[in-house]
């Protein structure tokens, strides 16, 4: 195995760190694993996750580059005008097009995770070099099922109906006061547009026609506004793209968000590592 620094895009300002396997293992036309920092993170992502992952594929043949999207950690902004997610795309698109130039990539293998997901959706979507794609902590939406699961218990506890009257209580006691529907004072600094489950449905379906293979990962120890809590969410969501030979899915009930503890991590890697295995023999 072998790490190094890669430095590509405008002016070469966007910096990464490149593990190659050793020619001993490498795999002949091995697509190129694609990682950027998220959030707070840096490239070597929460918890080293994504520094673990490399060196797992690396022994298993396969490259994969690490890197800090322009503006973030080591690497420089960009000129353009541009937001947070047209930034994330564009850099993207220039480690594929630096990697293609300078070790002959011709295949990748985005990877992202929670808001990350955003470029990796539209890069594995729109770009033809991409041969598959891993969306980790990434779109989903609540099905009955898990409304049953997450609420069904609750409604049984007092503490439950403690806290559900404390809120109406403080929303009644606003709409006397005349303050409900003024600016709350804390900024929103960052957002996203989730797509419609259509929309998804559609875009997954343009991957698929391009035999891209998908591996979707969730966490079912926290849920957010759409949380996951039970195996089978994904195929009840989308049933016609869970059906794909294509499509695995992966849950991991006690995960937190950015698998931070040991075990969920190691498990984590293993299961990216065997779909690497699997899918690109």
């Amino acid at each position: 195995m072998r790490e190094k620094v890669f430095t590509f895009g405008p002016g070469k300002g966007i910096v990464g760190v490149l593990t190659e396997p050793d020619s001993s293992v490498l795999r002949p036309d091995a697509p190129i694993a694609l990682s950027s920092n998220v959030g707070m993170h840096s490239h070597s992502g929460p918890h080293r996750l994504y520094v673990d992952l490399a060196r797992s594929l690396a022994a298993r043949g396969f490259p994969m580059l690490r890197f800090d999207l322009s503006g973030q950690g080591d690497s420089a902004p960009r000129t353009e005008r541009v937001n947070e997610f047209e930034r994330a795309v564009l850099d993207v698109r220039d480690a594929m097009d630096a990697l293609t130039e300078r070790v002959g990539a011709k295949r990748f293998v985005p990877l992202g995770l929670c808001s990350g997901v955003d470029s990796t959706h539209t890069i594995a979507r729109d770009d033809a070099r991409v041969a598959g794609a891993i969306f980790i902590e990434g779109y989903t939406y609540r099905t009955p099922e898990f409304h049953l699961r997450h609420y069904g218990k609750r409604f049984l506890t007092r503490r439950f109906w403690e806290m559900y009257g404390k809120r109406k209580f403080n929303e009644y006691t606003e709409r006397l006061l005349g303050r409900q529907g003024k600016d709350d004072p804390v900024q929103v600094i960052y957002s996203r547009n989730y797509p419609s489950v259509e929309q998804l449905e559609r875009d997954y379906t343009a991957m698929l026609n391009r035999d891209t293979a998908l591996l979707f990962v969730f966490a079912g120890g926290m849920h957010s506004m759409y949380g996951y809590n039970y195996e089978g969410q994904f195929a009840d969501l989308l049933p016609a793209i869970a059906r794909d030979r294509r499509v695995e899915v992966a849950f991991f009930p006690k995960a937190d968000h950015v698998y931070t503890a040991l075990v969920d991590r190691r498990q984590l890697v293993e299961r990216i590592v065997r779909w690497f295995d699997a899918r690109f023999p």
